[in-house]
């Protein structure tokens, strides 16, 4: 995570989360960026926002099953022929926008 701080309830970030090879995705390694910001409108009220998957990678909401193409890796097999696993989606990019009450 990469951020600054200007008081308790005014920041910004940006973090990264790596997944590497053999993920839960079936997808070689790769890495995901998120950014918040907070930014306190009064005393009790804020406002967050937090954008989820930054770069969009592995974005799509529809998985397409492509036998033939070679750029796609599998799980790995212990025994036995190797069997091909099409890829799972981390997500589609989001941007969620909060407002907070802090009592």
């Amino acid at each position: 995570m990469l951020g600054y701080r200007w008081s308790p309830q005014r920041y910004m970030d940006i973090d990264a989360t790596y997944y590497g090879p053999n993920n839960g995705y079936a997808r070689p390694a790769f890495i995901v960026m998120n950014a918040n910001a907070e930014f306190p409108l009064s005393k009790i009220l804020s406002l967050h926002a937090s954008v989820h998957n930054l770069t969009g990678i592995y974005g799509q909401n529809v998985v397409q099953y492509d036998p033939f193409q070679t750029s796609e890796i599998g799980l790995p097999q212990f025994a036995g022929p190797a069997n091909w696993v099409p890829g799972l989606e981390y997500g589609p990019r989001a941007f969620i926008l909060r407002l907070d009450v802090h009592i």
